[in-house]
């Protein structure tokens, strides 16, 4: 145990005198600041645009929509892209007919245009809040608008027209056709909270990966060959932990200055991502034999990392294999772990 301590202790010395350790710890700082910069301005409002007869249509559906978001009203769709841009909103939503034009004219094509910013995913829920509220503010203006239908003629013919409406909602998956457009803009850049978390892990996965096959080589490789065949295992599986450690120890600091998530939980997914990386490479050494072989291999691993992990996108949704394959990297189970 003596031995182990002084080795930790003599690693992380020499690790710490190196430049290339305050460089990347620089460097990811600073991109991580950039990023957390750029999120502080983020937004999660939606935008409301009426382009047609209004008649209180955007006073009903912005009271129901911004029951769980902030609701912005617009007057047109340059404005509408330009709060896109600046990311002031992650989606629109522009009303091209009224609850009139759709419930009793039975207009169900071109009804609701939906805007969104790049890389925003439409999901079900979103849609699915929606629905409520058109649905809510269809009521409330067609009961105030056809109550004297309702009340003093006969309403045969309208009962008639609302089962057959309401047959037609339960049957059908979707109300009307949504027509989904996504802003094109050269300038947006991703705010996603875990692309602090990516270039993080990435940071730390390197570092480890070419500090290990540093010790195939030189000095490092000389002092290594000093120790027995065992305790020259074990050497290189200590100076690979102590790396992590300093690296993920800078990594923790990054992530609780731009994150809330608590220091415990960031802890122990660090903790476990260090765990998985260090013996990740240390098996990826004993396969690897030159140092030029980690430097050969470190930039595809990094972009394929940065691919196949769940962050912006889960590419084995629609490539099985990928499912697979993401699981054999560590930058994945860090991905997961958050």
């Amino acid at each position: 145990m003596q031995k182990i301590c002084i080795w930790f202790l003599t690693t992380s010395k020499a690790f710490l005198k190196k430049k290339m350790l305050y460089i990347t710890v620089f460097v990811m700082f600073l991109l991580c600041m950039t990023i957390f910069g750029l999120n502080r301005n983020s937004s999660d409002s939606i935008g409301l645009m009426i382009n047609c007869n209004d008649d209180g249509l955007s006073d009903k559906l912005y009271d129901h929509l911004s029951k769980d978001r902030a609701v912005i009203i617009f007057e047109d769709l340059l404005s509408i892209q330009e709060a896109l841009n600046k990311d002031q909103i992650k989606l629109a939503y522009v009303i091209n007919k009224t609850p009139y034009d759709y419930t009793v004219k039975g207009i169900d094509k071109g009804v609701v245009d939906i805007y969104t910013s790049p890389g925003y995913l439409y999901l079900e829920v979103d849609k699915e809040t929606f629905y409520d509220a058109w649905l809510s503010s269809c009521s409330d203006l067609l009961i105030k608008e056809e109550s004297t239908k309702i009340f003093n003629g006969d309403g045969r013919e309208l009962t008639d027209k609302l089962i057959s409406e309401r047959d037609r909602y339960l049957n059908s998956d979707e109300l009307f056709d949504f027509s989904l457009h996504e802003y094109e803009s050269d300038t947006y850049q991703s705010k996603d909270d875990i692309t602090i978390r990516l270039i993080i892990s990435l940071s730390i996965f390197v570092m480890v990966f070419i500090m290990f096959g540093q010790q195939k080589s030189g000095e490092n490789k000389s002092i290594i060959n000093c120790y027995p065949k065992k305790q020259r295992y074990a050497y290189m599986f200590i100076a690979s932990l102590s790396t992590a450690l300093i690296m993920g120890i800078a990594g923790f600091i990054c992530i609780n200055i731009c994150s809330d998530r608590g220091l415990l939980k960031e802890a122990v997914s660090m903790s476990v991502f260090l765990i998985i990386t260090v013996i990740w490479v240390y098996i990826a050494g004993l396969v690897l034999r030159k140092e030029t072989s980690f430097i050969t291999l470190c930039p595809i691993l990094i972009i394929l990392q940065a691919i196949i992990s769940p962050v912006f996108i889960d590419l084995g949704i629609y490539i099985p294999v990928i499912g697979f394959v993401k699981y054999l990297f560590p930058v994945t189970y860090y991905i997961l772990l958050i």
